[in-house]
């Protein structure tokens, strides 16, 4: 049963082009109508003053090869990303990260992982992502805090 399901998640990233898919600590896309939808270079959407869930506890964890969450879901799924993209420097195929009020809600992952990316491939810095501004503010878990949405 293990290697169907293994062989199953390799015909499913194979027939995506390989990009890592949402895991256990991912949230879904919301399917709302953007208000607006702009291609945002990395570099400046690294600086953007969103609330961008997980770091930068990703980066604490990712320079220190003792840190107790290694195994955190979350590190593991920003890892598996910045992998890729580190060994794939096109961004071109990303489905949009979206942004509602403050919050990112879609792409937390996706964001930290270009952030660990970039220290070793600075040219990602220049390509662009596809962000989605959602109508309205967030109201969500950990509105008005800095908790990440669920």
């Amino acid at each position: 049963m293990k290697l169907i399901l293994e062989n199953w998640r390799k015909y499913l990233k194979e027939d995506i082009g390989g990009i890592p898919q949402s895991g256990p600590s991912s949230g879904a896309p919301t399917d709302a109508e953007a208000e607006r939808t702009e291609e945002i270079a990395v570099s400046d959407l690294l600086e953007l003053p969103y609330n961008v869930a997980y770091h930068p506890d990703v980066e604490e964890i990712d320079t220190d090869p003792e840190h107790e969450d290694r195994d955190w879901e979350v590190y593991e799924k920003v890892r598996e990303y910045a992998n890729y993209f580190e060994a794939n420097p096109n961004l071109s195929n990303l489905p949009p990260i979206q942004i509602k009020g403050d919050w990112v809600i879609d792409g937390a992952h996706r964001i930290n992982a270009l952030r660990l990316a970039t220290k070793k491939v600075p040219e990602l810095l220049d390509q662009t992502v596809r962000v989605e501004f959602l109508p309205g503010e967030y109201s969500g878990p950990g509105a008005g805090t800095n908790e990440a949405p669920t």
